[in-house]
């Protein structure tokens, strides 16, 4: 099973100053069950203006389930200014975790202008009684183009395997 919260992908907005893919929790237990999708931006278009709501962001999502958890990413996303939160500050909680691949808060193919937000920042990892050929991948950018940088970009992330 596949569990997937607060992804964007093929993304444009105008000014952001809301978050994008930030503060999303996801609890898993178990190796067995449903499969969560929620929260996700897909074909998102702004243009001009502000974007101050919050775009795949504020997501609660608990289940039980193992494979893959993906959270908070972004992916083909064009901003303008920044001063909110891209993929950032999200947490994942996972319990049994053997073999789980696990990727929160990374950013591919990302175009940012001025950047005064967090960008992959602040998220958090615990895998707890298992973690055996866990994948983790957090706060990582694959071709990122951001004008002047005032925020964080890719730190602060936290892993756990217990």
């Amino acid at each position: 099973m596949a569990h997937s919260i607060g992804n964007s992908k093929d993304i444009y907005v105008g000014t952001n100053k809301g978050k994008i893919g930030a503060d999303n929790v996801i609890n898993i237990s178990g190796r067995t069950g449903s499969q969560p999708n929620t929260g996700n931006s897909c074909n998102t278009g702004g243009g001009n203006g502000f974007n101050s709501a919050s775009t795949a962001s504020g997501k609660t999502g608990n289940a039980r389930g193992e494979k893959a958890v993906n959270i908070g990413n972004t992916s083909n996303m064009t901003v303008g200014d920044n001063a909110g939160d891209i993929g950032a500050k999200n947490t994942c909680n996972v319990s049994g975790g053997d073999g789980v691949k696990i990727s929160i808060g990374n950013m591919g193919n990302m175009v940012v202008g001025d950047n005064a937000g967090g960008i992959g920042v602040g998220n958090n990892c615990n895998v707890n009684t298992g973690g055996k050929g866990a994948e983790i991948n957090i706060g990582n950018a694959t071709n990122a183009g951001i004008g002047f940088n005032a925020g964080g970009f890719g730190a602060g992330n936290n892993v756990n395997i217990n």
